[in-house]
This record gives structure tokens, C-alpha cells and sequence, in this order.
């Protein structure tokens, strides 16, 4: 089992269709998809990505045709200081990672990882855990700690060094997903 899918599931059961959805990172997340009026707005933004254009726009399209049947949440990406808005295609749209930004946004729920190696975005992270309810957290360690891994080298996506990998259950990294409520 990972993490992730166990995310995607609670999302997929508990969260309905359209939801505004924050996520601290793009890789170490829940498997959910944007919605097909989030892929068109990205069609937007391809002239700003450094080359591949064409290959981006079939991207997007095949992204499209598989929507169907499946929910689909208006996803946004926290960011800090926006210097590298619109520099990657996946990495689209991003949000300030500041309160403000989310009830400005109408965001509903923000998810956080502990692969986030950001100083500022544990910061933000306990700045929503000391504000807003925990709604579910799925936590892969043994002692249930979230915490940045033992092992950096794991932010290639799975752990290798000894005390990390034996502190786990299972693969994937720790994630809480917050309610903001109003």
C-alpha cells in the first residue's frame, strides 16, 4: 500500500466532484485529477514553457479524454514568492502559501506532505494545523510522527536508507489534509 493512493481514495469518497483543492508539492501527493476547465487554462500558459509546446498541447488533450467517469477538483499548487509560476506545466495554477490567499481563492482543503523540505512551508503547515481542523492524515511511520525523513535521498520517491525504511509500514510519505472552513 502507499500514502498516496490511500489519499486518493479518502479525497475521492469524502471530498466532492469540483473541490477546491491546495497541495504543497506535485509529486509526493494524492493521485487526484484537475478538472477539464483547469487542463483548457493550462492550453493558456504554454507559450511560457521552455520548449515542447506541441507535446505539452497533446498532454493536456489525452489529460482531457481520460476525465471521463472519474471526479475531477479545481487543484492548486503553494507556492512562495511565485518566481517560477507557469515555468512547469504540471506546476499549474499555483497559489500563495499565505491564509489570505486560500479564503481569497475559496480553497477547501489543503494537503500537506513531509517531503517538503521548504523551511517556510513547514512554517505554513503548522500556521494551518494551528487554525484548521485535520480532516485525514494517513502516516506511513510506525511511531505515527510527521516528520522530514531520515532519508533524504527518499525525495527520489522511495526510501533506501536503513533507518528510514525500517521506521515504516508501508511506502509513501506522511499526509494531513486540513478542512478550511469559513
Amino acid at each position: 500500500d502507499d500514502t498516496r493512493r490511500q489519499a486518493t481514495e479518502w479525497i475521492e469518497e469524502y471530498i466532492p466532484d469540483g473541490t477546491k483543492i491546495a497541495l504543497d508539492h506535485t509529486f509526493f501527493r494524492p493521485r487526484i485529477r484537475h478538472t477539464i476547465q483547469q487542463l483548457r487554462e493550462k492550453e493558456a500558459i504554454i507559450d511560457r514553457q521552455p520548449g515542447m509546446s506541441h507535446l505539452k498541447s497533446q498532454k493536456l488533450d489525452y489529460q482531457i479524454k481520460a476525465k471521463e467517469g472519474f471526479k475531477t477538483y479545481r487543484i492548486y499548487y503553494l507556492v512562495s514568492g511565485g518566481e517560477n509560476v507557469g515555468q512547469f506545466l504540471s506546476y499549474w495554477p499555483v497559489i500563495e502559501n499565505k491564509l489570505a490567499a486560500l479564503e481569497d481563492e475559496g480553497i477547501e482543503y489543503v494537503v500537506f506532505n513531509n517531503m517538503e523540505m521548504a523551511q517556510q512551508m513547514w512554517d505554513f503547515h503548522k500556521a494551518i494545523a494551528g487554525r484548521y481542523k485535520l480532516a485525514a492524515e494517513f502516516n506511513p511511520y510506525r511511531d505515527q510522527a510527521f516528520r522530514r525523513p531520515y532519508d533524504e535521498v527518499e525525495l527520489t520517491a522511495i526510501p533506501i536508507g536503513t533507518k528510514e525504511l525500517f521506521s515504516r509500514n508501508i511506502t509513501g510519505p506522511c499526509i494531513k489534509i486540513y478542512r478550511i472552513e469559513d
